[in-house]
């Protein structure tokens, strides 16, 4: 993956330009991306072509995401997501749309990708650190805004 800041606005506020090569996967080559930047916020959209993926949907019945893998090539139409912390680990959190060689699309939460030939993201960083914590009333682990 490479990447470039496109914008470096007043304060902690800058703008990044991400491509993923053939091969490369998506999930760990941004949490390294987030570390090495100290990113403690963001927001992220993306689109290009991958050949495979892995998605989810959450099932709050037991509060599990249940995988579904996507083993041909596809276009990532969209995707659309955040940067934030827990437990002092960077948490990205993606949902994307597949679409299909036959017009058809599947969508849900990203636990990995493949990009083939590439996959581009436009990052945006948030001037305040967002922290994700389990809350106890209802077990998600979600953004903690004061």
């Amino acid at each position: 993956m490479k990447a470039t800041v496109l914008e470096h606005s007043s304060g902690k506020r800058r703008t990044f330009f991400l491509v993923f090569d053939p091969g490369d996967t998506f999930l760990q080559p941004m949490i390294e991306f987030v570390r090495k930047h100290e990113i403690g916020g963001a927001s992220f959209t993306g689109l290009g072509a991958l050949s495979e993926a892995t998605l989810a949907w959450f099932d709050p019945a037991d509060g599990q995401y249940k995988p579904f893998h996507v083993g041909e090539q596809v276009e990532c139409a969209s995707m659309v997501g955040n940067i934030s912390w827990m437990n002092d680990k960077p948490f990205i959190h993606a949902h994307c749309v597949l679409g299909k060689r036959d017009g058809t699309s599947l969508s849900g939460h990203v636990k990995d990708l493949k990009a083939l030939p590439t996959l581009e993201i436009t990052l945006i960083e948030h001037e305040t650190r967002l922290v994700r914590r389990r809350r106890p009333d209802t077990g998600y682990a979600l953004i903690d805004l004061p």
